[in-house]
């Protein structure tokens, strides 16, 4: 007897010992899911049956995530166009226990797209305009971004024109501390945010139809208008949505010009919208057919979005997307920072003003939105993707996001920015921010960031807002319309949460190229631990359309202080390598620096220029979208 319970615990042992070795062996299996724009949701996701959709993938991963260590999904060439955002949550998307891989399969192109390509018959118009029917652009579905071939095509718009000062009604008003007071009674002066006297016969023969849209050029932003009126007599337009400062607050003579509009219809690659008719117009160039071409137009805002639940403390992430284009979302509308209280009291005063109409945010435009937005989601990675052909931002790290990656990657023809982290906040006592939602430990390494503020002109290479420990490193940030990189969101010196960021050996060049008051690197408020070491910056001019502060190599506005600011490489500026703002020098902790109006520090020139920007150029360079 003895013998037998033995031989049965032995037995019984080995038996537990073979369950927990099947148990460990299926755990730490890789799971492959294969995708294809040709395959079936029906179908088991292997190489030989694929699966059709993202989405399908995405919830035979929330079946069977428990099951495995990994699961890699691999997209196979060709477009996966999306009718809504793809959404992953804590059930979804990777764990702790099973990391996730969405990657483009080896040498084959993939694109993640928010776009549409349009369908009908082109008909002549005559010459060389064309047109096409677009039946749901009369029920409102309005875009603002055309793309031939993946290139974005120039709406039909004016030259740069000039004001001739805020309204009439104004005119004695016009100085910065007037204007302050008539903002103390907001709803009955808003008129002054929605208009401006016109120069000489600019505006004389404009017919505002239906569509016509006007961007105003302030000093570090820009806003966009529908027009409601144009008083001819008085020179006088009248603009539907109030911009963020009194037209005339930065200068009597702002720059302006108009879009979507017939009368600067002339040029060949334009193309027009007509809301009212529900018709696109092209103008061919030499030899086009367009019914011979691809056009695309975007038709949602964001194309993927990575979101625990910080009420139920839990966490998406642990995913990785390798080697994939995200391309094509929609221009923001109807964005404006007028409290509901004051919108409500204008319009009893001004019922003409429509705030559903325009654009108009702050400096590195957060609420153009973002094609990927990172939100109580960690540890997920982005790494030799590309983004482009976008309305807004290209991605927003927010609350909780924490050790994200951003690596090797290209960003180009952005509406806005490129990398936006943190919480938008100046007042982080006010608003009630709690240090465990502060986004940190991110990094974006190696990344090629050009060509942005397509639409909202204040859009950056990179934002950090309140965020810390976070590292911004080995990037290339180039032709933007207003500042390379910004750090800080807190305006004075108050408590907040911008810390312990790393900005290292990034190149900065021909940024600032339309708007004021910003730099190469731009920061604002306390910022302990922040360093900002081994920057390359150069080439920053200044537009004839800039009105407002210098533009800047670094710029160190209001309670900037505690950072350190080492070896760095500021050179041909137009205007101030450095410059101060409601803070100085003294509060910022020096090292060996080279600035070229200054002659300081010559030496350090070459060792950074050898090490700044990123070390994938000629992968990043690639042209092709």
């Amino acid at each position: 007897m003895i013998q037998d319970r033995k031989f049965l615990k032995r037995t019984s042992l080995s038996v537990l010992i073979l369950i927990g070795l099947m148990s460990t062996k299926v755990i730490s299996q890789t799971l492959s899911i294969y995708i294809s724009p040709s395959g079936n949701d029906n179908a088991s996701g292997t190489l030989q049956q694929p699966l059709k959709t993202i989405t399908a993938a995405s919830e035979k991963i929330r079946l069977n995530r428990s099951k495995y260590q990994k699961i890699d999904v691999w997209l196979k060439r060709g477009t996966y166009q999306l009718s809504a955002p793809l959404q992953f949550d804590s059930e979804n998307s990777g764990s702790e226990a099973c990391a996730i891989t969405y990657s483009a399969f080896p040498g084959e192109e993939v694109i993640i797209s928010g776009g549409r390509d349009l369908s009908g018959s082109w008909k002549s118009e005559g010459g060389n305009v064309w047109s096409l029917d677009i039946p749901e652009v009369k029920k409102g579905v309005v875009f603002r971004q055309l793309f031939l071939n993946g290139t974005r095509l120039q709406r039909a718009g004016s030259e740069v024109f000039f004001t001739d000062g805020p309204l009439a009604k104004y005119q004695a008003a016009n100085t910065k501390r007037a204007f302050r007071e008539l903002n103390k009674q907001l709803a009955f002066n808003l008129d002054a945010y929605c208009g401006f006297k016109f120069q000489n016969r600019d505006l004389l023969d404009l017919d505002p139809v239906d569509g016509t849209e006007l961007l105003v050029y302030h000093s570090w932003e820009a806003s966009w208008h529908e027009i409601a009126s144009i008083d001819k007599s008085n020179r006088s337009v009248f603009l539907k949505n109030p911009s963020r400062y009194p037209v005339g607050f930065f200068s009597p003579n702002l720059a302006y010009r108009i879009e979507n509009n017939k009368q600067f219809f002339k040029k060949p690659g334009q193309w027009l919208l007509d809301h009212k008719n529900g018709k696109l117009y092209y103008y061919t160039r030499a030899g086009e057919d367009p019914n011979k071409l691809k056009f695309t137009i975007p038709v949602i805002n964001k194309l993927l979005v990575i979101q625990g639940n910080s009420r139920l403390n839990t966490n998406a992430g642990y995913m990785t997307f390798k080697g994939i284009s995200f391309r094509y979302t929609n221009t923001p509308w109807g964005i404006t920072d007028k409290p509901s209280t004051i919108r409500d009291s204008a319009l009893i005063n001004f019922p003409w003003m429509d705030f559903s109409r325009g654009y108009s945010d702050a400096q590195t435009s957060p609420k153009a939105g973002a094609a990927i937005t990172l939100k109580q989601a960690k540890n997920c990675s982005f790494i030799e993707c590309k983004f482009g052909n976008l309305g807004g931002n290209a991605i927003y790290l927010q609350e909780g996001a924490n050790n994200n990656v951003i690596l090797n990657s290209h960003f180009r023809d952005l509406g806005a920015g490129g990398v936006l982290i943190g919480i938008l906040s100046k007042d982080i006592k006010k608003d009630g921010i709690l240090p465990a939602s502060i986004p940190s430990g991110n990094s974006v390494i190696g990344c090629l960031i050009e060509n942005g503020g397509k639409f909202a002109l204040a859009g950056v290479g990179i934002a950090i807002f309140q965020a810390s420990g976070n590292t911004i490193r080995n990037n290339e940030i180039r032709n933007f319309p207003y500042t390379g990189i910004s750090s800080g969101f807190t305006f004075g010196f108050f408590p907040n949460y911008s810390s312990g960021n790393k900005i290292l050996n990034n190149h900065i060049h021909h940024v600032m190229t339309e708007l004021a008051d910003g730099g190469g690197i731009y920061t604002l408020g306390p910022q302990e631990g922040t360093l900002i070491k081994g920057n390359y910056i150069h080439d920053i001019g200044r537009s004839k359309y800039a009105v407002g502060g210098n533009n800047n190599g670094i710029f160190f506005d209001e309670g900037s202080s505690l950072m350190k600011v080492d070896s760095n490489v500021v050179f041909a500026i137009s205007q101030e390598d450095l410059r101060f703002n409601a803070t100085d020098s003294p509060k910022v902790n020096w090292g060996n620096n080279s600035f070229q109006k200054d002659k300081s520090n010559i030496g350090i020139i070459n060792y950074v220029k050898a090490h700044s920007g990123p070390k994938m150029s000629l992968k990043l360079k690639d042209k092709k979208d």
